[in-house]
């Protein structure tokens, strides 16, 4: 009976999960086993979880999980057709390479090509297709660096999709999906070798790779298009499906030392997910932690082989590492010909528990690739793809030094491993800074992917809400630009038909409003003109029609009354000279340089300066005065203190007084009253007990000290004479 009921809870259990399916291509090793991680974290929350991989790289672990219960389901490939050769070649060459990385968007067609095969050998295996898609699946998770992963989705009839990024938030289709602007000024970008802060000719650079980047992704969007409609003639677009179907991003970053750039409420990070608590050492690796000073672990990661670096390469760090005796190197190296076991202090192993073994305090330096782990202090040398940027987001989050491949030398190497051991650097306090910051957010994040996939596969609908609109909008409604050329067209159309009443051609044209007999020195602006109207003075501004100004003198001359124009009267009442004209102001008087030097000179002693904030040359009086030589006899008042020695005798010529303000608590407890409070700090000093009390005991001292030394100058004399006067006795007898 009891069987039967375990069983039956079982079914119970795994019929409330979701069933999922991972997609994990072999693209590297730690995207392999991020995937599978992810994996794990669901099959623990109670989930069917399916790991589907393509075995592009066949050197590389599949699947990346630990789980038994995740169902692992391999596409088998023919390697002779896979065209990743091309990349790993890239890499075998990478210490050669003249660029600072050595994955540039060349390389990144290669790549494309290869994944392009991995999708061919996948539509031809039928029966693979038909049972993952009898498998239902009500959400899959895969990242999206091709956009084949989409077009397999839609292959395998999975309607929600929740993507993964590995490398943040700094991928091309990040921006299409999310709609946030790639603000490229300053917003790092994939395959880049730039940070946040860049200069006119970075910023070219950058612009360039995007393209360069944008041009190869959308020919593989193209390429993978024509793929699956030669499967299915109607075969949707892969782009579109991407953008229908993705509800949320989970990023392998984290908010503390990713570089700050515009974000979406559609990525959350997950950074520090597969991190748990390190297990115990063995005994080998224990022992050997505890022979030296300082531990230092060395590993490039998976793709990057120090086994396949030149021989020069591997002598600049075995020489490096065997000059400093007080550090035991652990050295991350596959099977070589070179034996770095022969220097002492150096250990090699084909394979570290990296995780426990940064978990251990007793490692004070980590030497790799990029990235962010356990508080450890890094120096960074990236050499591949995204590594730089990782590196670069450190170097910025302040717990990383950079080292670039091309320029390193044994001096330098060594020089940077001795200022990063020092556990009072500023590599390590940030470090440690950053391990507290991020303390407990692993099981955080992990609760975030349970959440996240699990709202996605439950919802009807992707998460519309989260999208932003933008990504709808073409480049002139985004930026706004179909409403500033309007307004710039608005203002060169308003420019072009304002009249130049200036302009002597209009004038003997007729265009203008004004007569042509006008004398110039009449006119009072651009835009006005002083007219003679039956020998009466009219100020034709255009804005009114000469001929109605006309009528209106004639009318006024017919009733009697002297015509008035009040523009005019008040123009000519502005140009009658005042009383106050005196004090208009005038051109300043012109001063030889001699003067200039000498007033300028005036000018400048007057304050200490900008570097003192202006401090004024204060006048001196007799209270001043005695205030300052108190000031300068500090060290003698207040004995406990250290007080610099004066520069100069003479007292200060610029000092500035200041007021001492009671916090409000001071009243009660703190606050001295008006009968306490002196006029300066001689009277403060000679009411003060304590001061008094302190001073007296001194001088008592100093006295009794002088009064000692007389004392024992007239025993000296006495003894003196006494020796003398028994010497002359003897002398005499």
């Amino acid at each position: 009976m009891l069987p039967i009921l375990f069983l039956l809870f079982f079914t119970v259990k795994q019929s409330l999960g979701a069933n999922i399916l991972v997609y994990n291509p072999m693209y590297g090793q730690s995207h392999i086993n991020l995937l599978g991680n992810i994996a794990d974290i669901l099959t623990k929350a109670g989930h069917n979880v399916t790991v589907f991989s393509a075995e592009i790289t066949p050197d590389l672990k599949p699947f990346g999980t630990t789980e038994d219960k995740v169902h692992k389901v391999a596409l088998g490939m023919d390697n002779e057709k896979i065209n990743n050769k091309e990349v790993l070649t890239t890499i075998s060459k990478i210490w050669d390479n003249k660029d600072l990385i050595a994955f540039q968007p060349t390389d990144l067609e290669a790549f494309y090509n290869c994944v392009l095969e991995s999708h061919k050998a996948l539509l031809k295996n039928e029966k693979l297709i038909q049972s993952l898609q009898n498998s239902n699946f009500d959400v899959a998770i895969h990242e999206f660096y091709d956009i084949g992963a989409s077009a397999i989705m839609e292959l395998f009839h999975v309607k929600k999709v929740v993507l993964v990024s590995a490398i943040g938030d700094i991928l091309p289709y990040t921006f299409e999906v999310t709609g946030i602007p790639h603000f490229k000024s300053f917003v790092p970008a994939w395959l880049t070798v730039f940070g946040d802060q860049l200069n006119m000719w970075e910023r070219f650079q950058t612009l360039q790779t995007v393209y360069s980047v944008e041009r190869i992704v959308r020919a593989n969007e193209r390429k993978v298009a024509e793929l699956f409609r030669e499967y299915h003639e109607d075969f949707p677009d892969p782009k579109e499906l991407l953008l229908r179907k993705s509800g949320v991003i989970l990023a392998n970053i984290n908010e503390f030392t990713q570089t700050p750039r515009p974000l979406s409420s559609m990525i959350q990070f997950i950074g520090g997910s597969n991190l748990y608590s390190p297990k115990p050492l063995d005994e080998n690796l224990d022992q050997l932690l505890n022979k030296r000073k300082y531990n230092v672990f060395f590993s490039l990661g998976s793709y990057v082989r120090l086994s396949e670096a030149p021989l020069r390469i591997k002598q600049l760090f075995a020489e490096a590492f065997s000059s400093m005796k007080d550090v035991t190197f652990l050295v991350k190296n596959e099977n070589d010909d070179f034996d770095f076991n022969v220097y002492g202090n150096i250990m090699t192993k084909a394979w570290f528990p990296q995780k426990d073994l940064l978990g251990d305090d007793r490692i004070h330096l980590f030497i790799t690739h990029g990235g962010q782990y356990r508080g450890k202090p890094m120096i960074s040398i990236p050499i591949y793809a995204d590594q730089i940027l990782n590196a670069k987001s450190a170097v910025r989050a302040g717990s990383t030094t950079i080292l670039d491949k091309r320029s390193l030398t044994q001096e330098r190497l060594v020089r940077t491993i001795r200022s990063m051991l020092d556990p009072k650097s500023c590599q390590a306090k940030k470090a440690k800074f950053i391990q507290k910051s991020l303390e407990g957010r692993e099981e955080e994040y992990r609760k975030k992917i349970v959440k996240w996939v699990e709202l996605q596969a439950e919802a009807e609908e992707p998460f519309d809400h989260l999208i932003m609109h933008s990504r709808n909008l073409s480049v002139l409604e985004l930026y706004n630009l179909d409403i500033l050329g309007i307004i710039i067209m608005l203002k060169i159309k308003t420019l072009i038909d304002t009249p130049d009443y200036d302009s002597d051609d209009s004038i003997a044209d007729g265009t203008s409003k004004s007569i042509s007999s006008v004398p110039s020195n009449f006119r009072a602006s651009s835009s006005s003109q002083v007219v003679d109207v039956d020998d009466f003075l009219v100020l034709d501004t255009g804005e009114e029609d000469l001929d109605s100004k006309k009528e209106e003198v004639t009318q006024q001359i017919a009733k009697n009354e002297k015509p008035v124009d009040k523009k005019l009267q008040l123009l000519l009442s502005k140009a009658v000279c005042k009383p106050d004209i005196e004090m208009t102001e005038r051109n300043e008087k012109r001063i030889g340089l001699r003067a200039m030097k000498k007033q300028r000179k005036l000018e400048m002693e007057k304050t200490a300066g900008k570097k003192w904030f202006d401090m004024p040359a204060t006048e001196v009086t007799d209270e001043v005065r005695m205030d300052l030589e108190l000031l300068r006899m500090r060290s003698a008042i207040d004995p406990l203190a250290f007080y610099r020695k004066e520069k100069d005798e003479k007292l200060p010529k610029y000092f500035q007084f200041g007021r001492i303000v009671d916090a409000p608590e001071d009243y009660y407890s703190g606050r001295l009253t008006k009968a306490q409070r002196k006029r300066n700090m001689l009277d403060e000093l000679l009411h003060n007990n304590e001061f008094l009390e302190k001073k007296t005991e001194v001088y008592n001292t100093l006295q009794s000290n002088e009064r000692n030394k007389v004392k024992g100058v007239t025993m000296a004399k006495k003894f003196k004479r006494k020796i003398n006067f028994e010497k002359n006795k003897k002398a005499k007898k």
